[in-house]
């Protein structure tokens, strides 16, 4: 079993509309599979899928909240092992290693360091936009 197809996603039989093999397309799809991969696991045609991801406005939504749950889950896990990471490439740098082997550290580190704060401004600028346009 992957990592993806491991993941715990919502259950969509609850939603009005959704039969069983629909609600295995949908996690199939949402953990990366193919079309053809979905329809496969759903006991369907991959026209089938194709028609319900592209016709049927219930599997839709229940894809999206699936993938959005997945994604949610992996940015989860970049977050819960970041740390470990940035303490890596700090070692690196700091040991006594060969200079281009703490150089290489410090430019793995740096573009990430200026891309966190970039998304830091982005979303502070974003919150301030979002509270002038509420009042």
């Amino acid at each position: 079993m992957t990592r993806a197809e491991a993941l715990p996603f919502p259950k969509m039989s609850e939603r009005v509309g959704l039969t069983q093999a629909q609600e295995a397309a949908i996690g199939a799809l949402a953990a990366g599979k193919s079309l053809a991969g979905a329809a496969t696991v759903a006991g369907v045609t991959p026209r089938t899928v194709y028609r319900w991801r592209t016709q049927d406005d219930t599997f839709i939504s229940a894809l999206r909240s699936a993938r959005d749950a997945a994604f949610a889950s992996t940015l989860d896990e970049l977050r819960r092992v970041s740390g470990v990471a940035v303490s890596t490439c700090e070692a690196l740098m700091k040991a006594r290693n060969r200079p281009e082997v703490r150089l290489r550290a410090a430019a793995t580190i740096m573009p990430l360091a200026l891309k966190a704060n970039e998304a830091v401004c982005v979303e502070e600028r974003l919150r301030a936009i979002e509270e002038r346009l509420a009042r």
